[in-house]
């Protein structure tokens, strides 16, 4: 998952391992039985460029919120 933070290339998984993560559908592709896989891969394929730009942006907006947070909850284990 931190490559896709780190480079904003949206993710395809399946929804349950999406759980605790910053992953959305407004972010990334999801599917949920492995047979419905192929259906997210030709999404992702098909996707106009402008669709793919904006998953892109939204993915790192909610990578740099997740990131916030955990910044903050470090803070709050140093500090006690």
């Amino acid at each position: 998952f931190q490559l896709c933070y780190g480079f904003g290339k949206p993710c395809i998984l399946q929804k349950e391992f999406s759980k605790g993560t910053a992953f959305t559908r407004d972010n990334s592709l999801f599917y949920d039985e492995d047979a419905q896989m192929f259906d997210a891969l030709y999404r992702a394929i098909s996707m106009s460029p402008i669709e793919y730009e904006k998953m892109q942006v939204r993915l790192i907006s909610d990578a740099k919120t997740l990131y916030d947070t955990s910044l903050e909850n470090m803070k709050k284990l140093i500090d006690g």
